[in-house]
This record gives structure tokens, C-alpha cells and sequence, in this order.
């Protein structure tokens, strides 16, 4: 043969490597848009390929390159291969039992073609007045004759392929081999098998035909190749949750092919009902629930989880991994691990959403895989706080409630001394008395003073005090108790008062209030006595909260008065050390005192808390911004005022 021969029968190869490409590509697309239009499209392609290379094979077309003997049928080649090639993709993708409808309806197509043209070879050979033939029903008739041994032959080798291809497929990936590798081998011993059968049945007592076997193999086993990749890089593109054949046996196709159909059809039933039963349970769960793959890649993922991480579509988390969905850096339990389950805190960046995870190991197609089931513990997490909150303000209130109880019994008694005392130092003084005895007199009475001081600021803390109500201006308040404040005799700054412009009125007892408010000022002018004296600053602000720039934080033994009550306060800041965080606690109980012995009695705080509470109010603390404290009586406004 010339060379300008061997370069046409070269291109005519490159023709049917081209066509068998471009109908595996038109199966494949065909295949990828069957739940959006359905597989007839795809089945009723299926069918008429199959009946086009029956034509095809019958009427002898070939591919030849007699200088090396080549020989290839572009039946089974360039047409016949695809379809094989678009079938164990349906056992891969849709199951067995779509495998096993194909396999029966390929059947039932060939009988029922087997029938027609059997017809048709029996009316291209009636003759008769009723008949009119031309030179071309001749030619159907050879046709139609030459294909019934073709069919039967290429119907047995199909039934075949459409048994062993799977199975071998099956068996490469249990043995876990690659889906490339697996499905090639596959493809290249369905094309062996053909061979051998389709030339023994077709050329049945011609052995002669078998010598063109080597021949044709390899060239046939180039195409599979080539046709496996295009099919298994269409695989890779799926997702999958879309491959629902999995962990299947290797004789599955056989016992689904030669059982009971109608007991296939059950079980498909009952399969896909618990999975649509599945899908729905997890997909309106609360939980979070993800599964992974063995390289902690999700693979599957409910809306709560599309939720929680913000994502509208599945793409945008379906091949993540947990870490990158975080943004930080998550261990799961390691395969191996004979711990099945974990809990796995998750934190996410910038958000004060906390993921609480449990991590379950499990076997997804024969390979570790993990079972990821979160729950958003941000809400419960914040209420545990809050209780922890509230636990730790109704036990320092209850511990306050117990002193201030002990303390009113203890004063109230004691007051009662001191008031025996002042009565039988004035009988003293009603007598002679001498100047050397008159001095010790008046310290006795000095001291008498002070303790009935001391047992009415206990009474005070304790709410036992009498109190004389009326109303009174904030600003008045305030201005009245600074003429009685002193903070020069400690060389501290005092820059002026800044009081809102409001008539912002308050019911109380303006002695009681006066004296809580002072004693906050001499402890604040007392806290800046190790700060170097140009620092020692005090300042004064007085009215709503929004004005003093304060947040709210009511205790729990302050109730409203009514659900719209309105605020005012006074805020004391200094620039001293501040109190430390260990102590908080503690600064408002009675005789708790920082200060060094015969400084302080502990009381100061105390007494103007009980007055603060008495009043209906409280007093808060909070570290200013110049890192000193800041004190902030809290008192209620009247209701009518703005």
C-alpha cells in the first residue's frame, strides 16, 4: 500500500477516534442533565446507537491499515464502546439497579429488533401483484438478513460485558485502586470479551477469524483508555452525595439481573423512602451535620450548617474543611484512635458564635471517615454566664443582707449604751466637777459622740435609720455636699462639677443622701494619697446616665419600681490605683478597709451603699479611664420628671 494510502487510513482512524469520543461526550452530558429532563433522553440515545451499530456492523463498514494488518469494526469500536463506557458509569452513579433496568431493556430492544428485521427480510422477498419492489428492496433484504447473525452475536457479547465490566470494576475498587484504574481495566476486559465471544458466535466453525485478534487488541485497548479518562474525569466532577451506589458486592449485578425484579423494585423502593426519610430528618435538624472524608473534606452537609457558617449554596462548603470554614486550626480524632467519639470546641474569628462538635469515627465506602454533629452553644454558653452572674449578685446581696442584719442588732443595742453613757455624763457635769476631772469628762464625751456616729452609720447600712423624705433637686444635692468637702487639706485637683442642665428631681433623705455621696469623696481623695500629688485628681459629674456616659448594671436585690423608671446618678472618678479585681466583691461590706489602722473604720462604703439601696438605688463601680475608680450612686427619678 502507497504511503498517501496509509496517511488516508490513518485520518479515517483519527475519524473514528473522534466520532467514538464525540458520542461518549454527547452520553455524558446526556447523563449529567438527567434530574433536570429526565433519563428517557438519555435511554432513548442509548437505543438508537445500538441500533445504528447493528446497521452499521451488518452492512461491514471496517477500518483498515492492511500494511500492518490492522483491522478494527467501527461498530463496536467507534460506537458500541461508548455505550458500554456510559453504562458503567449508570452502575456507578444511579446502582445496581439501574444497571440492571438497562440490561433488560437492551434485551428487550434487541428482541423486538430481531423481530422487525426478520419482517423486514420477508417482505423484501414477497413477490405478488398486490407488492411493488425495486432494485433496493434487494438491498434491505441482504442487509436485514446479514444482521440477524450480527444481532444475535453482538447481543450475547453485550449481555456479557453489561455482567463481567461491573464486576471487575467492583472488585478494583474494594481492592481500593483508583476510579481511573478501575474503571480502564474494566472497559479493556469487557473489550477482550467481546471480542472472543462476537467472533466466536458470529463466525461460528471459522477459526481463522481469531488470528485477527492480537491485531485488534491493542488499538481497541488504546480506545478504552482514552474513552475511561473522559469518563472518569466526568466522575470526579460529581458531587458525592451523587454517587449513591456505594459499598456494593461483586456479584451484586449478577443477583440483580438473574433475581426477582419485582423484589429489586421493593427493596429500591424501601431504599429510596429511608433515604428520602434521612435526607429530611437531617436536613431540618437543629444540629449542625457534616460528614467528611477520609482527608477531613465535607462531603455532605445540612442547612443548619449553611447557616451557622454563612453560606447560600452547598458548593461554598462542600469540599472544605472544617479548618478552612473557621479559619483556625482544628484537630479531629485521629482514624486509628480507638476513642470513637470526641468533643471538639470550635471558636469562630470574629464572631462570638462558639460550635460545641462532636466527632464520630465511621467507614464511608471502605475508607475512615468522621461524622462531624455541632450544636451553636453560643446562646446556652452566655446564659450560663448570666446565671453565674446572678448567683455570685443574690450571694454577695444575702451575705450584705446578713451583715447589715447583724450589724443593725449589734448597733441597735449598742446605741443604747451610748445613750446610758451621755445620760450619766450629763448628771456628772449637773455636779461639782474640777478642771483636772472636766478634761477627762470631755474626752469621755468626745468618744461617746464618735461611737454614736459610728452605731448610726451601722444603722444606716443595716436600713434601720429613720429617714425623712421629701423631694429634692439632684443639682442642689450636689452643690450643698461639695461646700462640706475639703480636698485641698490633700493637695488634690478638683476641676469643675459638671451637673446636666435638666430639673432632674429625686425623694430622699438629703441628710442621708449628702452624707453617702461625701463619704464616697473623702474615700476617693483618701485613694490618691501614694499618687504624686499633680496627679491627684477628682472629678464630678451629676444626671442622667446617658450624661455620665454610664451603663446600667442594676443588682439583683434592686427591683423597679415600675417597668419605664427613670434614672439619675452621681459619678465620682479619681486617679488613684484603682481597687483590684480580687476585692470588688467585698469594697461595700462593713469594716472592710484598705486604708491602715486608725484611718479607717470600713464603714464609709458600707453606709453609703445602705443609703444608696435604701433609697431604692445602688451604687456600681467601674475602672475609669485614667485607671483610678469610679463610684456612681444610682438614684430613681421621680416619674414625672423628663
Amino acid at each position: 500500500m502507497s504511503i498517501s494510502g496509509d496517511i488516508d487510513a490513518l485520518c479515517s482512524g483519527g475519524l473514528l477516534f473522534l466520532e467514538s469520543t464525540f458520542i461518549l461526550t454527547a452520553l455524558l452530558l446526556l447523563h449529567g442533565t438527567r434530574k433536570s429532563i429526565g433519563s428517557t433522553p438519555l435511554y432513548m440515545a442509548l437505543g438508537l446507537l445500538i441500533l445504528y451499530s447493528h446497521l452499521i456492523a451488518a452492512a461491514g463498514i471496517r477500518y483498515m491499515l492492511p500494511s500492518i494488518g490492522l483491522e478494527l469494526s467501527v461498530a463496536s469500536t467507534g460506537i458500541m464502546m461508548p455505550c458500554l463506557a456510559i453504562f458503567l458509569v449508570i452502575y456507578i452513579v444511579d446502582g445496581t439497579l439501574s444497571a440492571q433496568r438497562m440490561i433488560l431493556g437492551v434485551l428487550v430492544l434487541c428482541v423486538v429488533f430481531y423481530y422487525l428485521q426478520a419482517t423486514g427480510v420477508m417482505q423484501s422477498s414477497w413477490s405478488g401483484p398486490s407488492i411493488i419492489q425495486d432494485a433496493s428492496a434487494g438491498l434491505l433484504g441482504n442487509l436485514m438478513s446479514e444482521s440477524s447473525r450480527n444481532l444475535m452475536s453482538a447481543t450475547v457479547a453485550m449481555l456479557f460485558d453489561a455482567l463481567i465490566m461491573p464486576m471487575i470494576f467492583q472488585r478494583m475498587v474494594n481492592s481500593r485502586c483508583g476510579g481511573f484504574v478501575s474503571f480502564a481495566v474494566a472497559m479493556i476486559a469487557g473489550q477482550i470479551m467481546d471480542m472472543f465471544i462476537y467472533l466466536g458466535v458470529r463466525h461460528w466453525g471459522e477459526p481463522q477469524y481469531l488470528l485477527t485478534l492480537p491485531l485488534t487488541l491493542f488499538p481497541r485497548a488504546l480506545f478504552a483508555v482514552w474513552l475511561s479518562w473522559l469518563a472518569a474525569f466526568y466522575l470526579r466532577q460529581l458531587p458525592q452525595n451523587e454517587k449513591t451506589g456505594s459499598g456494593r458486592r461483586v456479584i451484586d449485578i449478577l443477583l440483580a439481573v438473574f433475581g426477582s425484579y419485582g423484589k429489586a423494585k421493593s427493596l429500591e423502593k424501601n431504599l429510596h423512602e429511608s433515604e428520602q426519610r434521612y435526607r429530611t430528618i437531617v436536613q431540618n435538624a437543629g444540629d449542625i451535620i457534616m460528614l467528611t472524608d477520609s482527608e477531613r473534606k465535607i462531603v455532605d452537609a445540612n442547612r443548619a450548617a449553611l447557616a451557622f457558617f454563612h453560606c447560600s449554596t452547598y458548593p461554598e462548603i462542600i469540599g472544605k474543611t472544617l479548618g478552612e470554614l473557621t479559619g483556625q486550626k482544628i484537630r479531629l480524632c485521629d482514624p486509628g484512635n480507638a476513642q470513637e467519639t470526641t468533643i471538639v470546641p470550635v471558636a469562630i474569628p470574629g464572631s462570638d458564635s462558639k460550635l460545641e462538635m462532636r466527632v464520630t469515627r465511621v467507614t464511608l465506602e471502605g475508607t475512615p471517615a468522621f461524622l462531624l454533629v455541632g450544636r451553636d452553644v453560643t446562646e446556652r454558653e452566655r446564659l450560663a454566664r448570666e446565671r453565674e452572674q446572678w448567683r455570685t449578685e443574690l450571694a454577695h446581696a444575702q451575705r450584705l443582707e446578713a451583715i447589715g442584719r447583724l450589724a443593725g442588732g449589734i448597733a441597735h443595742d449598742f446605741n443604747n449604751y451610748i445613750h446610758s453613757i451621755n445620760g450619766q455624763l450629763d448628771l456628772i457635769y449637773m455636779g461639782e466637777v474640777t478642771d483636772e476631772s472636766m478634761v477627762h469628762l470631755q474626752k469621755i464625751d468626745a468618744i461617746a459622740s464618735q461611737a454614736g456616729k459610728l452605731t448610726a452609720q451601722l444603722l444606716g447600712y443595716a436600713r434601720k435609720g429613720r429617714r425623712q423624705t421629701m423631694k429634692f433637686p439632684l443639682a442642689k444635692l450636689v452643690k450643698d455636699t461639695l461646700e462640706l468637702f475639703s480636698p485641698e487639706s490633700r493637695n488634690v485637683v478638683m476641676p469643675p462639677v459638671k451637673i446636666e442642665q435638666k430639673e432632674l428631681t429625686i425623694l430622699c433623705d438629703p441628710t442621708q443622701v449628702q452624707q453617702a455621696f461625701l463619704n464616697i469623696l473623702i474615700n476617693a481623695r483618701d485613694a490618691m494619697l501614694d499618687t504624686p500629688e499633680g496627679e491627684r485628681k477628682l472629678s464630678v459629674k451629676a444626671g442622667t446616665p446617658e450624661f455620665l456616659g454610664v451603663t446600667l448594671k442594676r443588682p439583683s436585690d434592686v427591683q423597679h419600681k415600675t417597668a419605664d423608671q427613670k434614672w439619675c446618678g452621681i459619678r465620682v472618678t479619681d486617679t488613684g490605683p484603682g481597687v483590684e479585681p480580687s476585692i470588688i466583691e467585698k469594697i461595700f461590706e462593713p469594716f472592710f478597709t484598705t486604708k491602715p489602722i486608725g484611718m479607717g473604720t470600713g464603714m464609709g462604703l458600707s453606709m453609703a451603699y445602705g443609703v444608696a439601696v435604701e433609697h431604692g438605688g445602688w451604687i456600681q463601680y467601674e475602672r475609669a479611664e485614667t485607671g483610678g475608680a469610679a463610684f456612681t450612686i444610682i438614684l430613681p427619678l421621680q416619674q414625672n420628671e423628663n
